[in-house]
């Protein structure tokens, strides 16, 4: 499963040690796109 409180954790930490923000927000969205690019292709452009 996951957790969200595990999720907020780590991205604090990243950001923290000096993590660019925006290196997050690609891959984050790289790994939306690929859970939910099956399930509905228009999700993608909904979020961006």
């Amino acid at each position: 499963g996951s957790s969200p409180d595990a999720a907020l954790y780590w991205l604090c930490r990243m950001l923290d040690g000096g993590c660019d923000p925006i290196y997050i927000a690609r891959r984050v969205l790289r790994m939306a796109s690929e859970d939910i690019g099956n399930a509905d292709p228009r999700a993608l452009e909904i979020a961006l």
